[in-house]
């Protein structure tokens, strides 16, 4: 289980070297099989967001700048917290850790079933809208979400990964230096 993401990135050099509508074509595929059972697990969503951002970096351009504060996506930033939130089974505590890192104090605890794929990847896609200097600032709430009881699952990596690799910023040195336990 935990060897997935290392085995990911030892394919993504290949992958990427594949013509735009073959990338394009497996990309699709992936997202079928990921969908076929009708749920999508934390691992899927993690895997199928890397390998979106990775497989297509050259081909995408740096998104525009919509945002200036993240006061003004914290709906969005709420959804992606409520998601680090229960991948690390704190609940609301950890969810309260991270908007109060961002300035937002209070904001409303998603359930999972409110945590669908459509949902999360809108609210990453808006989020990738920040300016540049404020997505950190963003990570950084992220990571206070995660390590709100003082401890990195290899979930709460993973995801974290994903995050950063959907907003196209560098990964905190916490996930660089840190082995993610179970």
């Amino acid at each position: 289980m935990g060897a997935r993401l290392p085995v990911l990135a030892l394919v993504i050099p290949t992958l990427k070297r594949l013509p735009a509508p073959e990338r394009d074509a497996l990309l699709e595929k992936i997202k079928a099989v990921i969908e076929a059972d009708r749920k999508i697990t934390l691992g899927e969503f993690v895997l199928l967001t890397l390998c979106r951002s990775q497989i297509q970096k050259e081909q995408r351009r740096s998104p525009g700048v919509k945002y200036r504060s993240v006061d003004a996506v914290a709906t969005e930033a709420a959804v992606v917290l409520s998601l680090l939130a229960h991948s690390g089974k704190s609940g609301m505590a950890a969810f309260g850790k991270g908007m109060a890192a961002l300035g937002l104090p209070g904001g409303v605890l998603r359930s999972p079933p409110e945590l669908n794929i459509a949902t999360v990847e809108g609210a990453l896609n808006e989020l990738n809208l920040l300016a540049p200097l404020k997505k950190p600032f963003f990570i950084k709430a992220c990571v206070a979400t995660a390590m709100a009881d003082d401890k990195l699952t290899l979930a709460e990596g993973e995801l974290l990964r994903a995050i950063c690799a959907a907003l196209d910023s560098p990964l905190p040195p916490i996930l660089e230096t840190t082995e993610a336990v179970e």
